[in-house]
């Protein structure tokens, strides 16, 4: 039986960014392209064969303790940018403003593929590379209850704007 099994679900790339300066911000600037290693994306702050451990990893790691880099792409669904951006009562969101590497439309809930179970989890892009999700952030606004600092943003957002 192969581990990996083809599925009639199929992709497009609506937008591709770079984090240039973390230290600056974390606001994507748009590419037309990416060039992509096993570090990940050439001009991104987050690339790196290794990164130090930061708070995400504390009950693992030692904060500073040198560890293997899983974050080299921040891939995002168009459709749930869209949903983020009507619960906050505003017209679109910016994948800039969330410091998006890739911006994918037509995938159903994207936001819950699993991240590395088993063989679960990867997209198989045209080029033969091999994408695996290794974790997964936040998912918009109530989708899962571990993520109420989401929820809060978005009505802190809304008070905001409102004032």
């Amino acid at each position: 039986m192969p581990a990996l099994i083809p599925t009639d679900y199929t992709a497009t790339v609506t937008w591709l960014g770079v984090v240039p300066d973390r230290a600056k911000g974390l606001q994507a600037q748009a590419r037309d392209h990416l060039t992509l290693g096993f570090a990940g994306p050439e001009g991104e702050t987050h690339a790196g064969l290794t990164r130090p451990s930061c708070s995400r990893v504390t009950s693992q790691h030692p904060r500073g303790t040198e560890i293997a880099n899983t974050r080299q792409l921040c891939v995002m669904s168009a459709e749930e940018l869209d949903a983020v951006a009507r619960a906050m009562g505003i017209e679109t969101l910016d994948p800039r403003f969330v410091g998006a590497s890739v911006v994918l439309s037509g995938l159903p809930d994207f936001t819950h593929i699993p991240p590395r179970r088993a063989c679960r989890g990867r997209m198989v892009p045209p080029s033969s590379s091999i994408w695996r999700i290794a974790r997964a952030s936040c998912p918009p606004a109530r989708s899962r209850p571990r993520c109420r600092g989401s929820e809060k943003a978005i009505r802190r957002h809304r008070r905001i704007g409102a004032a």
